[in-house]
């Protein structure tokens, strides 16, 4: 076989790996994306129930960080809504390389960085369990300043 034959094989083999793979990850984003339909009124039923209880909490004279809890999941809520309404409206994709060039956006690394820090902070808490689910220690609040 001629040198530029091989070159050519081995560019067109590497070339289907890519697509295959690109393939792949274009069935995982649409996994991800059903779920993310289902994610405004998970959320919503979150932050009911979560509002339920930190009132309870705050006619106990539990700390006020609560309610910034509370409005933390009510925008958060706020943004997935409008983020699906506008997605669906617009039928938009993102495809790997999007979603690579997404991450330069500003707004896109805070609220990564938020979900980083959450993984962590949840992670931690979670080690603290025992098998039955219960925790060990009681949270303290401002302990963790990873």
């Amino acid at each position: 076989m001629p040198p530029e034959s091989s070159t050519d094989a081995r560019l067109l083999a590497a070339v289907e790996r890519l697509d295959a793979r690109l393939e792949r990850v274009e069935a995982e984003l649409a996994q991800l994306s059903g779920l993310l339909e289902l994610a405004p009124a998970a959320i919503a039923t979150a932050a009911d129930t979560f509002d339920h209880y930190a009132a309870r909490a705050l006619e106990a004279g539990v700390d006020a960080r609560i309610h910034d809890t509370a409005v933390l999941l009510e925008r958060a809520n706020d943004a997935l809504t409008r983020a699906l309404a506008i997605t669906s409206d617009r039928g938009e994709r993102v495809g790997p390389w999007g979603l690579l060039r997404a991450l330069s956006d500003p707004d896109v690394q805070r609220s990564l960085a938020l979900g980083v820090r959450f993984a962590r902070l949840l992670g931690a808490e979670l080690e603290q369990m025992d098998e039955g689910g219960t925790l060990r220690r009681l949270p303290d609040a401002g302990s963790s300043s990873r």
